[in-house]
């Protein structure tokens, strides 16, 4: 035979040029021209849509002028010990016109919480309100209210949130800005910020420390009983429950809730298992014995191998006497007796395993309630601590808060007391805020903008990291640079979607006019030529895993050849046969594993198709053992007998990655056609199936790239395939 092979280089990349290829890129941009396009105007359109539902913010600008330190002032900072720079000083006033306490004065001048912007009730629901009304109630609900001060702390933080003083560098002024979807209130607040910072200075303290001393004395006091009153009730909570530490606990409920959890899901997916397997065996309640052999349970159970062995054992015997011997001879005896012995052994074993399956199903499904109930005295107890401990915090926060309240009226007492003279920082107004007549942002074009181009690198950048990672075949040069091999053909991916009633296994004799039918003859032509000197009478396909079309190949070729002379396609896919389908037979019919028993012979095994003017070979009943069958001596004794019957032999074969049924075969065939899916078969795994056929010196002869998708490929190979008409099969 002749062994046309190369070795595979050990180099699993292309090779790579020193310089840019440019042409390779605009190749990548071309195939994912619509897919970045479309995700650039998705992606733009989905931000358009999110701009102009954003709601326009105003803003307004007020600019202060603040005067210079005059000399009563620096005895104020002698007090508090504040160096006199010029620089400092301004800094102070920029903070000051920052102080969440001028924030506060101006929010209660104005109403500000029963303004639409700071009041919830007035305001329509955003899109987190509307999800969570959606969810069913009780999932988001939050029983506790939140405090007043709670509430003020966050129209405070919000209020100063949009509020923004910046001094103006190498000058005395001072700017405040405020932002608000209220154009009028965006005007109102800074000028009545920059009002309220003049008015405080202008006030002073000329009068605090001898009115503030009396008033924060009487304050204080009721603070001291109000503190005194919270920390008695936190006590008395701790006392009652007798709380100490409901850290550890909360953690150590939680974690024991988690390990339940977990165990009940496991527990539930072995009811679900075992469930199943007690279900497949309820449904053939009332059905022979037999009938149970064909659970998957029952199958694959390592005890009834011997007993199957056995039995087949016996029924050899039994077949191969009935040949020789009558009913009563007594070896004929023995061996009935024989059987109906195995025979009643493996029901036992059946027996066996479908009790265990019933006692694994009870087992599971007392597991799984025994869970359900720890589970649920689990969360009793979390729920009881977690009760407590809000109780126990809300207590805490009462003592905390009013401890800060009792603390900040103490220090201003020390403060009142320690100052006594305090004269006003003098300011004026520059430019007063003005009503603003178009909204400061959102920028809705240069959003836009923005999000048009980041889109389309994002998806440029997917499109070139697609192409980096991906690691199939799609043209002709990629299977010979990566695998080395001569490509022996082309066929183009046939489209059916729009008529389901095409033969996809039969298309060659279907569809006698189209490319892939001419591209059959051209694969065919190759096989012939390649066989002048030494007639190539044996050909196998394999291919690297499953769903490659090794089949269809198989038959398509099988048909081509059978217009030149007498063909038989054998179907040596002993594990999984689809051969029988394509033309018309059954289960039943004999094959390839009748002709290997020695029940038929090789003329029954054998079924011709005078149409298409080929016969076939199906699988047949299908065997346990097809390793050893292909590589019995029967079987190559039987290949050379067909040999002298056929002028071609087109065999269909397992995977060569998968199995080593294409091994064995390769040593039995002149040909060997490796089958490759482009774009799909990873290359490494179609190297790793050459290298094993290569190995035992199998006669390759090429490689076939079977479902090319034209409008795929680059530009420097469209003229190619649309001579041949490759992409015309619809």
């Amino acid at each position: 035979m002749n062994h046309p092979h190369s070795n595979i280089h050990s180099s699993n990349t292309r090779p790579q040029d020193d310089e840019i290829d440019l042409a390779a890129y605009f190749r990548i941009l071309s195939i994912h021209k619509w897919s970045i396009m479309g995700f650039s105007i998705l992606f733009t359109l989905l931000a358009t849509l999110v701009v102009f539902s954003i709601d326009p913010v105003y803003e307004a600008t007020v600019t202060i002028l603040i005067e210079s330190q005059e000399e009563n002032v620096v005895s104020i900072e002698e007090v508090y010990g504040i160096p006199g720079a010029i620089d400092e000083y301004f800094e102070t006033q920029n903070q000051i016109l920052q102080s969440r306490n001028l924030a506060e004065k101006v929010i209660d001048k104005l109403k500000i919480p029963k303004h639409p912007d700071y009041d919830p009730e007035q305001q329509e629901p955003g899109l987190l309100q509307t999800v969570i009304s959606w969810l069913p109630a009780g999932i988001m609900d939050d029983d506790e209210i939140a405090p007043d001060y709670a509430i003020r702390n966050g129209i405070v933080a919000k209020f100063m949130g949009s509020l923004n003083v910046a001094p103006i560098r190498n000058s005395q002024l001072i700017t405040v800005t405020f932002e608000s979807k209220d154009p009028e209130l965006s005007a109102t607040v800074p000028n009545t910020l920059a009002n309220l910072y003049i008015y405080s200075n202008l006030e002073g303290r000329l009068d605090m420390t001898e009115k503030a001393t009396g008033s924060l004395t009487a304050r204080l006091a009721e603070l001291k009983i109000d503190l005194q009153k919270s920390e008695k009730s936190l006590q008395a909570f701790r006392d009652k429950e007798k709380l100490l530490d409901l850290g550890g606990v909360d953690t150590l409920a939680e974690k024991e809730l988690d390990e339940i959890t977990l165990e009940l899901v496991q527990a539930k997916r072995n009811r679900i298992e075992a469930q199943t397997l007690y279900r497949q065996v309820t449904a053939l309640k009332g059905q022979p014995i037999e009938a149970f052999g064909s659970i998957p349970a029952v199958v694959n159970n390592a005890g009834l191998e011997n007993a199957r062995e056995a039995k087949s054992e016996a029924e050899l015997k039994v077949s191969e006497f009935s040949k020789r011997y009558g009913p009563k001879f007594p070896l004929m005896i023995a061996a009935k007796s024989e059987l109906e012995t195995a025979t009643k052994n493996l029901n036992r074993h059946i027996l066996n395993v479908i009790d265990s399956i019933k006692r694994e199903y009870e087992v599971a499904r007392a597991k799984e309630s025994h869970l359900i109930s720890e589970m649920n005295r689990t969360k009793r107890d979390v729920g009881e601590i977690n009760r407590k401990g809000s109780r126990l915090q809300a207590l805490e926060r009462d003592v905390e808060a009013n401890r800060d309240i009792y603390q900040t009226f103490l220090d201003r007492y020390k403060e009142t007391s320690a100052v006594s003279d305090i004269q006003p920082v003098h300011a004026r107004v520059v430019d007063a805020a003005m009503l603003p007549s178009k909204p400061a942002k959102p920028k809705k074009a240069l959003i836009i903008l923005i999000a048009l181009v980041l889109s389309t690198m994002i998806a440029t950048m997917i499109a070139f990291l697609i192409e980096a990672l991906d690691n199939t075949m799609e043209d002709g040069q990629d299977v010979e640079e990566r695998l080395q091999v001569p490509v022996l053909g082309i066929l183009p991916k046939i489209k059916i979607w729009m008529n389901k009633n095409v033969k996809l296994l039969r298309y060659f004799t279907d569809n006698n006019h189209t490319p892939f039918a001419e591209n059959i003859r051209t694969i065919r032509s190759g096989i012939l030529l390649s066989g002048i000197d030494d007639k190539q009478k044996v050909i196998l396909i394999t291919s690297s895993v499953p769903g490659e079309g090794k089949s269809m190949t198989a038959v398509n070729l099988a048909l081509a050849l059978g217009k030149m002379g007498n063909v038989l396609l054998i179907d040596c896919d002993l594990r999984r046969p689809s051969i029988k389908e394509v033309f018309g037979l059954e289960v039943y019919n004999t094959g390839l594993s009748h002709f290997m028993l020695g029940t038929h012979t090789l003329e029954e095994a054998t079924h011709e198709f005078k149409e298409e003017r080929i016969s076939v070979m199906p699988v047949g009943k299908v065997p346990p053992n097809p390793l050893e069958m292909l590589s019995s001596k029967r079987f190559a004794q039987g290949l050379e007998a067909l040999k002298a019957k056929y002028d071609h032999i087109v065999i269909d074969s397992p995977p060569a990655v998968s199995v080593s049924d294409a091994i064995i075969l390769s040593q039995l065939v002149n040909q060997v056609i490796y089958l490759v899916k482009a774009d799909s078969t990873p290359y490494q795994l179609a190297q790793e199936g050459i290298r094993r056929l290569q190995k035992v010196d199998a006669p390759i002869v090429g490689v076939i790239l079977n479902q090319v998708s034209p409008p795929k490929k680059s530009a420097r190979y469209g003229h190619y395939h649309s001579y041949y008409g490759y992409g015309s099969d619809e």
